[in-house]
């Protein structure tokens, strides 16, 4: 039995051209100037978390709800804005909750 010998061609073969190609890639998806403010939030909320576990939502809850009540304005957005980042659903119950009290 004899062995023949098939060159590959130039590699516009649809199966090789498509592990021989790079795709194009589009823009990255972090290419933006950076929002200080959600950074600022995101770097808090990721603090509070790594201070309280899986309770961090509730306990950020917690303080947002105790803020509200005490007529803290700025504390209770501060503390439902990290709520919020920690858990969206529970943030707007939050606040549904609280305008309907007060």
């Amino acid at each position: 039995m004899s062995v023949r010998f098939a060159a590959a061609g130039n590699g516009e073969c649809a199966i090789v051209a498509k592990y021989l190609t790079m795709p194009v890639l589009g823009p990255v998806a972090n290419d933006c100037e950076p929002n200080m403010g959600r950074d600022t939030m995101l770097r808090e909320a990721l603090r509070h978390f790594a201070a309280h576990g899986l309770s961090a939502a509730q306990r950020a809850h917690e303080f947002a709800e105790q803020a509200y009540f005490a007529g803290q304005r700025d504390d209770y957005q501060h503390w439902m804005a990290i709520c919020r980042s920690l858990d969206r659903r529970m943030a707007d119950r939050s606040l549904a909750r609280c305008e309907a009290v007060g």
